[in-house]
């Protein structure tokens, strides 16, 4: 949901903060953490030649 701040017009009596969907950019979402339940950042490990993600709040393997 996107919130848009209107001023008051012709069409829109009131004005104000109105929500309705609408794209989001990849910068604004972020991981939520299977095991603590936050959002947090990706680390990367490797390990068994393989790339591993994990949670740098609570270092839990993601996927």
């Amino acid at each position: 949901m996107i919130k848009k701040h209107m001023k008051p017009s012709q069409k829109n009596k009131e004005g104000g903060i109105l929500e309705k969907e609408g794209p989001m950019h990849i910068s604004n979402v972020s991981v939520v953490c299977p095991k603590c339940g936050k959002a947090t950042r990706v680390g990367v490990q490797v390990g068994d030649d393989k790339k591993m993600r994990y949670c740098k709040k609570c270092r839990e393997i993601i996927d």
